[in-house]
């Protein structure tokens, strides 16, 4: 379901246009490094053969959102993404987008009344500013590619880029192998001897197809696909013998990831992943490899954890990169605080101590906002009910008598609407004296994981439904489900004032809680 959804992401953005260091190495220019790069989006809509633009410009750049989108290093996939939106300036979007490295993957996204109309893959680069012209009809679709300007790669470039990854991705890899499903009953060195040499050739073949891998990108295209491969096929070992060949086998020791040596650690390669999974799904294997057993990093200073994890890998690895062990120290801990818990003053004191580049400073911020989040706590309540019937009517008449009730319906992991939702969070708040009672009702796409942390983020009360109750509601009255946030407004005797599809705006939103408030 995941896999689809992303493909589906990536597909309709097609359609509408989308370390060689060593361990003592110091990282390059294009390591992590927080900053900013300029992106600008001129838009042409109606133009004329002369150029002019028709009389209605006004009008669609008015009802116009346009979001730059960047996936931080340690997300998972572009469920995880995050949106900065470029402000208007005329016929021109500008923004400064916040980015973790020198040169970053991300992407454009363009909105019409709250709905997707088009979007670009591409580089963001703290030293050269992006330039986009985009023609667009009368009533806001786009004509054609964009034209991207300081740039090595084209916009047909990255068309093939995006394509080669959205086949990379969506490649289901045990049907590459399920005809030589047999070969899993065979020693190991014979098992990765098939792999490298028939299924790695065989998911390149399929992957790129008719694409053209552009000749300026061709190192870290090729290297996101041995990642994506490695994370999918080499790592989960014992995964795929019973997937494939419905056998179990044993944990194949060390050297039996030799495949891990041929992929490009170097920053300005192994950095420049793409939008639609990080690296993340390749580092999660590497600490979980079970012949390992690799520990938390803990209060264990940073050099030190690293030194043991490079000892361990060395018969996969003829060399252990510096960057590569620094994010599988950073991956470490980032997962002790998903699992909510903050960082020691020791840890502080190793993470400030243990990294040359922003790392250290991405762990920390990433803690603060769990600290915070945990302050807030105690105005969060969870209600995980995928499994039980649910009724809404009922739900609201039980826990929330004579009270009005704004529910946010979402599942905003992928869409900018998350940042209007914090909007709304504060006007909430204004009306809390009056009985005001906020639910935050998702549904059980994303994970459980990404449900707990963002309700610790909106506070209040969260539940989360089947997928199917989650239709039902939207059905029941008159909203379409696939939007990534609506409302439904009720009075104190929980009857239906009004249903919106987005957020409406902070000023007509305010005036809806003044209604049902009364």
């Amino acid at each position: 379901m995941k896999r689809l959804s992303l493909f589906l992401a990536a597909l309709s953005a097609l359609l509408l246009w989308s370390c060689g260091a060593t361990q003592g190495q110091q990282a390059d220019e294009n390591a992590i490094k927080l900053g900013t790069a300029k992106v600008s989006v001129h838009m042409k809509i109606g133009g004329n053969a002369e150029g002019e633009a028709s009389l209605k410009a006004d009008s669609v750049l008015d009802v116009m959102e346009i979001y730059a989108t960047t996936l931080p290093i340690f997300a998972y996939n572009s469920q995880y993404c995050e949106f900065t939106p470029l402000e208007r300036e005329g016929d021109t979007f500008v923004a400064e987008v916040p980015v973790e490295r020198m040169r970053e993957i991300g992407g454009i996204r363009i909105y019409l009344n709250g709905g997707f109309t088009g979007g670009t893959m591409l580089l963001f680069d703290q030293k050269n500013p992006i330039e986009l012209e985009w023609s667009l009809t009368e009533d806001g679709w786009p004509i054609e590619m964009p034209v991207l300007k300081n740039s090595a790669l084209s916009m047909d470039d990255w068309q093939n880029i995006s394509s080669i990854f959205t086949q990379g991705i969506c490649m289901d890899v045990p049907r590459l192998i399920e005809q030589d499903a047999e070969v899993y009953k065979l020693p190991w060195q014979e098992v990765r001897a098939y792999e490298t040499d028939t299924v790695w050739p065989r998911y390149v073949s399929r992957t790129i197809g008719d694409f053209t891998v552009p000749k300026a990108a061709s190192d870290w295209v090729m290297n996101n696909l041995k990642v994506v491969f490695a994370a999918d096929c080499i790592l989960p070992y014992q995964k795929y013998a019973e997937a494939v060949a419905g056998i179990e086998v044993g944990n194949p020791p060390m050297e039996s990831y030799s495949f891990l040596d041929s992929i490009d650690y170097a920053p300005d390669v192994f950095l420049l992943n793409n939008e639609l999974i990080s690296q993340r799904a390749l580092l999660r294997g590497i600490l979980d490899i079970p012949c390992a057993e690799f520990k938390e990093i803990g209060e264990t200073p940073v050099a030190q954890w690293q030194q043991t994890v490079s000892r361990a890998l060395e018969p996969a690895m003829k060399e252990r990169p510096k960057l590569l062990l620094d994010l599988l120290s950073g991956l470490s801990y980032v997962r002790q605080m998903e699992a909510m818990r903050p960082l020691t003053d020791t840890q502080v004191k190793n993470i400030n101590e243990g990294y040359t580049d922003d790392l250290g400073k991405i762990l920390l911020a990433e803690n603060d906002r769990l600290v915070t989040a945990l302050k807030d706590s105690s105005s969060v309540t969870l209600n995980d009910l995928v499994a039980e019937k649910f009724n809404l009517q009922e739900y609201l008449d039980k826990n929330y008598p004579g009270r009005p009730v704004v529910v946010a319906l979402s599942h905003p992991w992928d869409d900018p609407n998350i940042n209007k939702y914090f909007t709304g969070k504060e006007m909430n708040g204004k009306f809390a004296d009056k009985g005001l009672a906020i639910l935050n009702i998702c549904d059980e796409r994303g994970e459980t994981r990404m449900w707990k942390n963002l309700a610790a983020r909106f506070g209040g009360a969260n539940i989360r439904i089947d997928d199917a109750t989650y239709d039902t509601i939207g059905r029941d009255f008159g909203l379409d489900t696939g939007s990534p946030l609506s409302y439904l407004f009720f009075d104190r005797a929980h009857k239906l004032v009004v249903a919106l599809p987005s957020f409406p705006g902070a000023e007509c939103y305010g005036e809806f809680l003044e209604g049902i408030t009364k």
